[in-house]
């Protein structure tokens, strides 16, 4: 099923090292690294905002992220507003990633019966 509206949306695929990230905000920083101000949020769609400093709102959605945008563009983003905001769909290596909740199910089933020694003597 097609999202309507994609075709506007750049998609970022690359990105300068070679780590699987485990979430679209460490994603985004790597991609976007020190020229972002901040970057909150978490999803595949990245609100941009260009202006005097880049900020960086991640969404779940597509209809999250346009109306991030609608509000930042009749709004403005800040003092020095040039009015250059985007949308960016994350998609690291032509893939999604995975929900950070099963993420998170997923390693503590796998850390389950492995209790690890507290303390240089073990308890």
């Amino acid at each position: 099923m097609a999202v309507r509206g994609m075709s506007a949306c750049k998609t970022y695929r690359r990105h300068d090292c070679t780590r699987r990230h485990r979430t679209y905000a460490t994603l985004a920083r790597c991609i976007w690294g020190r020229r972002a101000a901040w970057v909150m949020g978490e999803g595949p769609f990245a609100t941009l905002a260009w202006c005097r400093t880049l900020t960086v709102s991640l969404h779940r959605t597509l209809e999250a992220a346009t109306e991030a945008k609608g509000y930042i563009d009749s709004t403005s983003c800040g003092g020095v507003c040039t009015g250059r905001h985007e949308i960016i769909r994350l998609e690291p290596g032509g893939r999604a990633i995975e929900n950070p909740g099963t993420q998170l199910q997923n390693r503590s089933q796998r850390s389950s019966g492995k209790h690890s020694p507290r303390g240089p003597m073990g308890g």
